[in-house]
């Protein structure tokens, strides 16, 4: 798979740590896919479906090729810019666990662009069933761990740098 250009061991290595979590089975939206390299590491660790969301089109669209060369039929890569909390909002309607096209997992790593999911109308959070965030920063994770509980999430302890792992509790 050179398609991909930016795999090596220690992405994967990357990867592992930080995304160690049951992938089996699951339908995933991928916010911050780039050219698939972490659409590739779920659908290898048993993902169903990955829906790929990469801001800058050349990205997007270098990530469909590869989902087409590679694992076509299990991903789709989407070229759409997450820059505020509106965007958010449409993604997550669409994608989220209760759009259309239900995603169960959200991962979201976009450089810190995940601020503006502080700005995600409440609703639409409580919604989702899984989050897994790379903040980015200290402050970042306190407030974005505010949020999530404050809409009905435990955290799942995680001692690796600032990834957050949330799940929706069971009513």
């Amino acid at each position: 798979m050179n398609d991909f250009k930016v795999i090596d061991e220690a992405l994967y290595e990357q990867y592992a740590i930080h995304l160690n979590f049951d992938w089996k089975d699951k339908v995933i939206l991928d916010i911050g896919s780039e050219i698939g390299t972490s659409i590739e590491f779920f659908l290898l660790r048993g993902a169903k479906f990955v829906w790929g969301v990469e801001g800058d089109p050349t990205l997007a669209g270098r990530g469909q090729g590869n989902i087409d060369k590679y694992f076509k039929g299990r991903a789709q890569s989407i070229q759409q810019w997450i820059d505020s909390p509106y965007a958010f909002e449409r993604v997550l309607s669409f994608y989220g666990a209760s759009g259309p096209l239900r995603a169960e997992v959200i991962k979201i790593d976009i450089e810190g662009w995940e601020c503006c999911l502080l700005g995600v109308n409440d609703r639409i959070i409580a919604e989702q069933k899984e989050f897994v965030i790379d903040t980015h920063s200290k402050l970042l994770t306190v407030l974005i761990t505010e949020k999530l509980v404050k809409n009905g999430f435990t955290i799942v302890d995680d001692v690796v740098g600032d990834v957050l792992h949330a799940i929706r509790k069971s009513s």
